[in-house]
């Protein structure tokens, strides 16, 4: 699992770097919403699955 995150941008066809999430996980879900803020939940992390979420925002440093 990796605590990094990356955002695509479709009209470039590049990736870039926004801040780490609060904790590492894979094999998760993430979903745009429509205010423009990426919903990401559940996935595993090296102890077992996840129950929590956290929401990114794009311009709000953590």
């Amino acid at each position: 699992p990796f605590a990094t995150a990356e955002v695509y941008n479709p009209a470039t066809r590049t990736f870039a770097f926004i801040d780490s999430m609060i904790g590492p996980r894979r094999d998760h879900a993430a979903v745009l919403l429509p205010d423009g803020s990426v919903l990401v939940t559940g996935g595993r992390d090296g102890d077992g699955s996840l129950r929590t979420a956290e929401i990114w925002i794009p311009g709000k440093a953590r």
